[in-house]
C-alpha cells in the first residue's frame, strides 16, 4: 500500500510541474464564472496595457489547484487554494475574482462584495469584477451602493448593459 501513496505522491508533483508550463497572469472565463489561465501560445495573441505581474510559483500552483478543485465541484478547497494563492501573491487579481465568483454562488454577497472590489483595485479596467460588485450589492439589497458602482462601468462596455439589466 505503500508503493501506492508514493506513486500517487510522484504523479501529482509531475502534474504539478507541468501545470507550470502552463500558466499565465491575464485569465480568460469557463464555466461558472470562474477565470482560468491562458496557455503560453495564446498570450503571444493577446495585447497587455501594462507590465504583467509576476506571481511567485506557490501562487500559481496554488490558483491552478483552485481552478482543479473548482472543476471537480470540490468548491471548500477551491476557496481555500485561492485563498493560499493570494496570500502568496497579494495583488493576483484573478484570485481574487474566482474567490468573489465563489462566495457568490454560495449566496454570501457580503464576502463577495470585498472580494469583487478587491480585483477591480488591482486591475481598473476589470470591468467584469466591476460588474459582479454591481450584482453583489443587488443581491445584498443594496441598491445605492450598486448604483454608485454601476455608474463607473464605462457605457460602450459590454458589462454596462448586462448591468443596466439587473435593475
Amino acid at each position: 500500500m505503500n508503493w501506492l501513496k508514493k506513486y500517487f505522491k510522484k504523479l501529482f508533483i509531475i502534474l504539478a510541474i507541468l501545470n507550470l508550463f502552463n500558466m499565465a497572469s491575464n485569465a480568460d472565463v469557463i464555466e461558472g464564472g470562474i477565470r482560468k489561465e491562458i496557455k503560453p501560445s495564446q498570450k503571444r495573441n493577446i495585447i497587455i496595457p501594462q507590465a504583467e505581474p509576476k506571481y511567485s510559483t506557490a501562487a500559481i500552483l496554488a490558483y491552478n489547484k483552485g481552478i482543479d478543485y473548482y472543476k471537480i465541484s470540490e468548491y471548500d478547497k477551491s476557496i481555500e487554494s485561492f485563498k493560499l494563492a493570494i496570500k502568496q501573491a497579494p495583488r493576483f487579481a484573478d484570485a481574487y475574482f474566482n474567490l468573489g465568483i465563489l462566495y457568490l454562488y454560495f449566496n454570501n454577497p457580503n464576502s463577495a462584495v470585498v472580494e469583487f472590489n478587491r480585483a477591480y483595485v488591482i486591475n481598473k479596467k476589470d470591468y467584469e469584477a466591476l460588474f459582479y460588485v454591481v450584482k453583489s450589492y443587488i443581491e445584498k439589497g443594496d441598491n445605492t451602493a450598486a448604483k454608485y458602482y454601476f455608474n463607473k462601468l464605462p457605457k460602450d462596455s459590454e458589462f454596462y448593459q448586462k448591468a443596466q439589466e439587473l435593475f
